[in-house]
């Protein structure tokens, strides 16, 4: 625990403790997303769908709507272009 008056009278700058609120990041719709990841809304739904993005559905069904958070479908972006793979299509020549 923080003692406040401690931190309040401290006399050495370095000594100071600055508190700042944790804001929970929201969640994005697959529309966002797609902008986000520069693709349809359709193809987002379909990854999701298939596990291949980070995705937390809501409601139950065929009709179920699902939300993103941007920090996951960074890091899953990143790991993709991390992984070694070479691109899907090469050049003839290439």
């Amino acid at each position: 625990m923080i003692d406040a008056k401690k931190t309040i009278e401290a006399s050495d700058p370095s000594q100071y403790v600055v508190i700042v609120p944790q804001v929970p990041e929201p969640y994005i719709d697959a529309d966002r997303a797609a902008a986000f990841l520069n693709t349809n809304r359709l193809n987002v739904i379909r990854m999701a769908r298939s596990g291949r993005l980070p995705a937390y559905p809501l409601g139950s069904g065929k009709r179920r709507q699902w939300r993103f958070k941007v920090s996951e479908l960074d890091k899953q972006m990143q790991r993709s272009l991390d992984c070694g793979h070479p691109p899907v299509r090469q050049m003839k020549g290439e």
